[in-house]
């Protein structure tokens, strides 16, 4: 199992904290995996469903059946199969028309299991950027099952270092990232779920990283709870969709040209084939708005440099006007 981590601080009692909506998620993938018709296919995701001690293993695998609990579940699986579908299409792609994609960049829970589940279809270098605890519990469980990532992949952890109420306004992983090989000037893919803890702070502090890191022309892809445009969108618990127009805007200040997809609406595409999206919908009304669901689907690319590609474009520039002078005298009598 190639994988490599970053050491850092203890994280504390941030597993406790965190341990239940994890394994809620993954408790709902693997009830999923087990349908016929699945949506999407975790085999992992069971070895995942209770902490140490937690007892919380029978709990978790009936939710999402009835009621809220199953507008919730479905919500997150369709949330999962979209981001899936976005990730093989972007990878498969040449990122600006000659160069493929051989780095991604997973911002987590800890219990991301992509890197084994999903058909790259290419080497390439997987970071995940998650606390420490819970991805530690989670590759433990995986590597004592034999799961290895998938041909030719390589897995890196970068710990986020994020103490109760601070959640991503950590500014240490950046630093770490790139020690461990990212690079700002060459094509990436950003993905972001599993965030149900995000604050506005800490969302702002994370598009400030990917302004800094994200090459001119790549994406972002992810799910974001909309609470976390609470204070840029003060309206946003009484008119949702005003935390849309402001996740937009915010996004651009950033140098990010984002589009929002209502689940709704994302289900509504996969709800032909796939019983579990039909169930969306149906709980749903056909409702399109955004407000039926506390998170939303966003896909953004880069307008601007990255700090790696300005660096590479200064120093070209130096070197061009070095040469320039050089000839110059050459020329003088």
């Amino acid at each position: 199992l190639r994988t490599h981590t970053v050491p850092s601080a203890s994280n504390g009692g941030l597993f406790s904290a965190w341990g239940c909506a994890e394994e809620r998620a993954a408790s709902w993938r693997s009830t999923e995996s087990a349908r016929d018709g699945a949506l999407l296919l975790d085999p992992y995701a069971g070895l995942l469903t209770a902490a140490e001690g937690s007892g919380r293993e029978e709990e978790a695998s009936g939710a999402g059946e009835a009621g809220e609990d199953a507008a919730e579940a479905a919500s997150y699986l369709v949330a999962t199969r979209f981001i899936d579908d976005a990730i093989l299409e972007a990878v498969a792609q040449l990122a600006d028309g000659t160069e493929e994609i051989r780095q991604v960049v997973l911002l987590t829970d800890g219990y991301d299991t992509r890197p084994y589940r999903m058909a790259w279809p290419r080497p390439m270098v997987v970071f995940d950027v998650s606390p420490a605890a819970p991805y530690t519990a989670c590759h433990q469980r995986l590597l004592e099952a034999g799961a290895r990532p998938a041909g030719g992949l390589m897995v890196r952890h970068v710990s986020a270092d994020l103490a109760s109420g601070e959640d991503w306004r950590d500014e240490g992983w950046g630093e770490k990232l790139q020690r461990l090989g990212y690079q700002g000037d060459r094509p990436s893919l950003w993905v972001l779920q599993g965030l149900s803890h995000l604050s506005p702070s800490g969302l702002k502090a994370i598009l400030g990283h990917l302004q800094g890191l994200l090459m001119a022309g790549c994406r972002v892809i992810g799910e974001l709870p909309l609470e976390a445009m609470a204070p840029h969108s003060p309206a946003a618990a009484a008119d949702p969709s005003g935390a849309l127009v402001a996740l937009s805007s915010l996004f651009a200040s950033h140098g990010l040209l984002a589009e929002v997809h209502p689940i709704p609406s994302v289900a509504a595409r996969y709800a032909e084939n796939f019983p579990t999206a039909r169930r969306l919908t149906d709980n749903l009304g056909g409702s399109e708005r955004a407000e039926t669901r506390s998170t939303v689907l966003v896909s953004a690319a880069q307008q601007r440099m990255s700090d790696a590609q300005v660096e590479l474009l200064a120093e070209e520039m130096r070197i061009a006007e070095t040469w320039g002078d050089e000839e110059g005298f050459e020329d003088l009598p």
